[in-house]
């Protein structure tokens, strides 16, 4: 919940000052800033698009799977939606597994599968990254 909160705020942060670089007129920083943000999303894009190419053999019957495998290749739109991803699982820590918890007596609401949790240190790494540069 912490480091997730963290990293959201993070995000937007480095957001409001690109931002705030971009209208003073330096457009040069402004691309340098925004490609750093971007950077940690388009690395886990990278990995995730291949890992879907994998699937994408297994689930070749499956319409809705191939279709949301094309829009997923396509960089801005998987970009976006690993963003959005973020964004609810962030939503899902702060407001959906507590309330979960008090009315079930303790049960988790579910287990982060191993994709899940390999995408989260991917982009954490990634993150790392990026800031130190």
């Amino acid at each position: 919940l912490v480091i997730e909160t963290i990293i959201l705020f993070d995000v937007y942060s480095d957001v409001r000052l690109a931002l705030e670089i971009g209208n003073s007129g330096e457009q040069i920083m402004f691309m340098i800033s925004a490609a750093f943000i971007c950077a940690p999303y388009i690395i886990a894009w990278t990995a995730a698009s291949s890992m879907n190419a994998k699937k994408l053999k297994q689930n070749r019957n499956n319409i809705c799977f191939i279709l949301g495998c094309m829009l997923f290749n396509i960089a801005p739109i998987g970009i976006a939606f690993l963003l959005i991803v973020d964004i609810y699982h962030w939503i899902e820590c702060v407001f959906i597994k507590p309330v979960f918890y008090l009315f079930t007596c303790g049960k988790q609401i579910r287990t982060i599968s191993y994709g899940e949790l390999g995408y989260y240190k991917l982009r954490r790494v990634s993150e790392i990254f990026a800031e130190a540069m």
